[in-house]
């Protein structure tokens, strides 16, 4: 009879994938001898494993808790063992059981339905652009990642961003690239990597889920660990009597060990940067970020050649022909830095977490490599989005692709359009203003990567835009172009586009966008198509996030007199904070201006926008007008649920500010 065992470790994520292989090697060394149940962390590092009994804790069972503790040190005193093997002295030391790692790799076992449907459709690599706070020393410069994604973009290399968002981690979300930054199940983020060309990444589970996964990675160490203790290569580090000891993906461990005083025999094994007990060597980066200089002596074109370099070995097939182009550079590494730190702030400036866009959004590379005749074209996108979220990603690099078709799953939701009350298309509207081209670009592309063309109707204003916006906006496929050298402000703009008697609005439906806005559900406008069509016969006028404002009544100044003279004021009373009509009301009940919907007939009807408005109370006034005229409200994009806006203190509501008009 089979003697059971439950093996126990409750750790990091990367630990428990590299205790995988005690499993593995119990498993096949003793075939049959032992019941392996299994009590750790993460349990779903298990899933599919078929050398395990189960992720249970029967009574009666011999435990053992495995620990590598004494590896550390004797990889410190020179030992060069690698860590995937520590995990099996510890269980002989325990048991007595002579063990020995069978493989140089940890054990992971991947589900058909995790290979046959991939997260992201195309060639990429995954980044993990950060890590944990209490270890500080394992962190790259955050402008260094962000330049990173870039210069491999103009090499034809796209990038997927992914990492946890708890408490104890740290990961600023980059642009240029697919971000999944806390939108990954650990499963999900094994998918990710199996069908990745290959990971970059500080030291962390990444890396051996990497290489458990025979995916090349490319570690950024420093000179924290040692390299024997870590690193999966051919070179270096001994896994112990093993049978097979070749690593068919053999990682490139980029480290400073042997090149500094404070490494210069072993890894420091420090945590903190200044202060007792310390990095000695804290480096400010050029965004302001604190590092160790052990790891700001690994460049930008270090990692850049240790990717490009898979390719010309032909480790990974090419997506490109090698030039060897990938080792010029084209700035200086001060300029670069700057460069990439401009953006890190452009992208704060956006919103202090990642900023959310559809999970069918496309990242196209930048078309300066040829292709071979052959190989896949490097466009990657989103083609099954992570459980329990909509998606979260970066800003879109660029929008002159053809926009995302729309998922099939739902037949309903096809159709949505063409349903009589929508009329086959609808009209979206968006302004943009000033010297903000990457807000125009997240806006309008989200909105054309999430609307069929045949369906949009899109018209475009610019109001005291910089060259660069004016040259994006030239670009994008709209039916006209409203462009003004100086600031005419928010409402008479929208009154020369909702009243254009040389181009009509003809749909039954329009949209407006403010351009810090961004679709954030894939499926936006076809859940509106369907809120449309279920309340078109309630007496809605008007859908987005419900609000309301009181407005002040006293013997000097009535606010509602402003509202009550307007000429199309209809006399009916104000409104309670229920919404309800009352003699002595004194709220308006509105939708924040930057997104929302309604019928365009109601445009006429109502007199939308108020023709006295400049900047400031266009939406508390809409509201008021589609009240007046017999409409009500919607509740449309809850929590901004579909469309996305950052709040005033996180870069939204940009522009010229003046008093409300009824003051």
């Amino acid at each position: 009879m089979s003697e059971q065992l439950i093996l126990q470790h409750t750790r990091a994520l990367g630990d428990t994938v590299v205790m995988t292989a005690v499993v593995r090697d119990l498993a096949i060394t003793y075939p049959g001898r032992f019941q392996i149940h299994i009590n750790s962390n993460f349990r779903d590092v298990w899933a599919n494993n078929p050398h395990i009994a189960g992720l249970n804790t029967p009574a009666g069972c011999r435990r053992i808790t495995l620990c590598y503790k004494k590896g550390i040190t004797a990889a410190g005193r020179g030992e060069q063992v690698h860590f995937v093997s520590w995990f099996h002295r510890d269980f002989t030391n325990k048991t007595g059981i002579p063990l020995i790692p069978l493989l140089p790799q940890p054990d992971l076992h991947m589900s058909q339905v995790e290979i046959d449907n991939p997260i992201v459709e195309g060639r990429y690599w995954v980044v993990v652009a950060g890590g944990k706070t209490d270890i500080r020393t394992k962190h790259w410069g955050f402008e260094n990642y962000q330049q990173l994604i870039v210069e491999l973009g103009r090499l034809g290399i796209s990038c997927v961003q992914c990492g946890a968002l708890r408490k104890e981690d740290i990961h600023k979300p980059m642009g240029s690239c697919i971000n999944l930054l806390g939108r990954t199940s650990v499963r999900e983020f094994f998918s990710l990597i199996h069908h990745a060309d290959g990971v970059i990444c500080p030291v962390t589970g990444a890396m051996h889920i990497a290489a458990a996964l025979n995916k090349h990675c490319v570690v950024i160490a420093g000179g924290r660990e040692e390299p024997w203790w870590e690193g999966y290569t051919n070179h270096g580090p001994k896994f112990g009597p093993i049978a097979s000891g070749e690593l068919v993906a053999p990682h490139v461990f980029l480290h400073t060990v042997g090149t500094m005083d404070c490494c210069l025999r072993k890894g420091c094994w420090k945590r903190k940067i200044g202060g007792d007990k310390a990095c000695p060597y804290p480096v400010a980066t050029v965004s302001g970020q604190v590092i160790a200089k052990c790891m700001d002596r690994i460049t930008i074109d270090h990692v850049v050649e240790a990717v490009m370099g898979h390719y010309e070995s032909g480790a990974v097939p090419p997506i490109s022909e090698p030039t060897g182009r990938y080792r010029q550079v084209s700035q200086n590494n001060t300029q670069r830095a700057e460069n990439a730190a401009k953006q890190l702030r452009d992208l704060d400036l956006l919103s202090k977490q990642p900023p959310p866009v559809p999970s069918g959004a496309v990242i196209a590379a930048p078309k300066t490599a040829r292709k071979p005749s052959g190989m896949p074209a490097n466009v990657v996108r989103i083609v099954r989005a992570p459980a329990g979220a909509t998606g979260l990603i970066a800003p879109v690099r660029t929008v002159q692709e053809p926009p995302v078709a729309l998922s099939d799953e739902t037949p309903m939701d096809a159709d949505i359009y063409d349903h009589p009350v929508l009329g086959g298309k609808v009209t979206v509207c968006v302004l943009c203003y000033g010297d903000y081209p990457q807000l125009a670009r997240r806006c309008v592309g989200s909105i054309l990567q999430t609307v069929p063309p045949s369906r949009l109707d899109l018209r475009v204003a610019g109001n005291e835009c910089s060259e660069a916006t004016v040259a994006y906006l030239k670009t994008v496929p709209a039916t006209k172009l409203y462009l003004h050298d100086q600031n005419r402000y928010k409402y008479p703009v929208m009154r020369s586009m909702l009243h254009d008697p040389k181009c009509p609005i003809e749909t039954n439906y329009m949209v407006w966008f403010d351009d810090d806005t961004q679709v954030i559900n894939a499926r936006w406008m076809q859940v509106l198509g369907r809120t449309i069509v279920d309340n078109h016969n309630h007496n809605v006028g008007l859908y987005g996030i419900h609000m309301f404002t009181a407005l002040t009544a006293t013997l000097k100044k009535d606010q509602r007199r402003w509202f009550k003279s307007a000429p199309w004021f209809r006399n009916r009373p104000f409104q309670n904070r229920s919404g309800q009509s009352v003699p002595n009301g004194n709220c308006i009940h509105f939708v924040p201006g930057y997104f929302w919907a309604m019928p365009s007939r109601l445009i006429k009807e109502a007199d939308i926008p108020d023709i006295r408005l400049r900047h400031n109370g266009g939406d508390c006034t809409i509201g008021c007008q589609i009240y007046q005229a017999g409409y009500k409200i919607k509740e449309f994009n809850k929590g901004k649920s579909h469309v996305w806006c950052p709040p005033k203190d996180g870069g939204g509501r940009r522009g010229y500010s003046e008093a409300f008009p009824w003051f």
